[in-house]
């Protein structure tokens, strides 16, 4: 069962995380983080489709489009540039509520889990990778999507934007997940769909597999090592996992195989 830590990162396990107890107790271990939005579940056009329904709402008319420059970005962001698009005057926390309204309103009909992920998860934790998620939701909105995806159980942390004071692309939110999983830099990979989240990523030193879809074809993933147009293909996704990480660091792949040698 998945705990709450005191600091709002959600843990399975809650033993301080030092920096000494970091490098020795999971020295040799691999993890592989996930943003949530567009990576695990299909989540990007909602937000869009939400922001614009907040602008009409409001008197104004921005399209949804607009959110596809401004994916990975903190909420806050991404509300002012749809009510600078929109010359919307109202009250921001008048708009958060909006949005989050009509925004749960679309979760309950739609929410769905992008293609290959409940498999690859799967897949992953079978073989010893130790799992996180990086997010620019929030705590509520990303515990409950996890929960209602089916997703939340194959996380060791969810790292969101409540956790940090500096929003993707600054590095805080890698820094903070490699943290409480104990895993150095060069023994992640991160699964990012947009510009500023590959940023955070390297930033912190993390390797990424950028993943493209038709909302990001003008995001710049050079940053990356690989990119994929989507996590269906199990085998192609673990064999790209597995480059990266021999690529940086020849040895064991799994804690499965350290056992058995």
């Amino acid at each position: 069962m998945v705990q709450s830590a005191s600091d709002g990162i959600h843990l399975k396990s809650t033993q301080p995380a030092s920096s000494s107890v970091f490098v020795a107790s999971n020295s040799g271990a691999r993890a592989v983080i996930f943003d949530m939005d567009g990576v695990l579940v299909l989540t990007e056009q909602l937000k869009g489709r939400a922001h614009s329904a907040v602008t009409r709402e409001l008197g104004s008319e921005v399209p949804a489009s607009l959110y596809e420059s401004l994916m990975g970005q903190s909420h806050e962001s991404v509300q002012c540039a749809f009510m600078k698009a929109g010359h919307v005057t109202a009250d921001p926390a008048c708009y958060t509520a909006k949005f989050r309204q009509i925004y749960d309103r679309m979760l309950k009909s739609e929410l769905q889990v992008a293609p290959g992920v409940l498999v690859l998860l799967g897949r992953l934790e079978k073989q010893g990778y130790l799992l996180g998620v990086v997010t620019s939701s929030s705590t509520s909105v990303a515990e409950r999507v996890l929960a209602d995806a089916g997703l939340l159980r194959f996380f060791s942390a969810v790292v969101t934007a409540d956790d940090v004071a500096r929003p993707k692309p600054a590095p805080d939110c890698y820094k903070i997940v490699l943290e409480h999983l104990r895993v150095r830099p060069d023994n992640a990979v991160a699964f990012e769909d947009s510009e500023a989240g590959v940023n955070a990523a390297v930033a912190a030193g993390v390797r990424v597999v950028a993943v493209r879809h038709t909302m990001n074809s003008r995001h710049r993933f050079g940053l990356a090592e690989q990119t994929v147009n989507s996590l269906s293909d199990t085998q192609g996704v673990v064999a790209t996992l597995e480059g990266i990480f021999e690529a940086a660091c020849p040895g064991p792949a799994y804690a499965d195989d350290r056992a058995h040698h």
